[in-house]
């Protein structure tokens, strides 16, 4: 059983039922049947700070990269004439990708991650914000697994800069959890994405 209850305007309450057991969560919001402008534009309400953290994780096929493209391309046309630059990598088995050229980058780990060498683009216009998507569709590490017929198997991070704020915005790879490939290659991957999974959990329990 699923129950949702809105206990404020920014508190929502879910409850769901398993095996006798009761799970609760709680949300600020909860999006269902939105346009991505409706949706963006409820974000943008609740971006009060210069660095600003979208973070789109669950089990794959759920809709997470479709979601991100579709803010990415909300944020980039709302903010197309400013002065928008925007940078983007993948983490795929532990290494790190340029997504706009493909290369490989070297980071180094001190009190924070450092990449070397991301390549910067600048979004003048409609047509700029096509030609990234388009680089960041081709790069993405992709392949067929036994729930999507094209799944995304790496971490994609973007990095956008604008004169009133920033924005990273993160698109997790699909968690698959107890499932078993003959293919060592996907396996591998699956392994890789639940372990980083499980770091991002970390890492927001450490936060808060």
């Amino acid at each position: 059983n699923l129950i949702i209850k809105n206990l404020s305007d920014d508190i929502t309450n879910i409850s769901i039922t398993h095996k006798n057991k009761i799970y609760q969560f709680f949300a600020n919001n909860i999006w269902s049947n939105y346009t991505n402008q409706e949706i963006f534009n409820d974000i943008e309400n609740h971006s009060k700070h210069k660095n600003n953290y979208l973070i789109h994780f669950g089990f794959t096929g759920t809709g997470k990269t479709y979601t991100t493209l579709g803010i990415l391309h909300e944020l980039l046309t709302k903010y197309q004439n400013s002065v928008v630059s925007l940078s983007a990598i993948q983490i795929y088995n532990n290494d790190i990708f340029d997504l706009i050229n493909n290369q490989k980058l070297k980071y180094f780990k001190t009190n924070k991650l450092i990449i070397r060498n991301k390549t910067e683009l600048f979004v003048h216009t409609h047509k700029d914000i096509q030609t990234f998507v388009s680089k960041f569709k081709i790069n993405r590490s992709k392949s067929k697994t036994n729930f999507n017929h094209l799944s995304s198997r790496s971490h994609a991070i973007i990095y956008i800069k604008t004169r009133e704020k920033n924005f990273i915005i993160v698109d997790m790879a699909g968690q698959e959890s107890g499932v078993q490939y003959n293919d060592k290659r996907i396996q591998n991957e699956g392994t890789a994405i639940n372990l980083n999974m499980l770091a991002l959990k970390e890492c927001i329990r450490a936060i808060y």
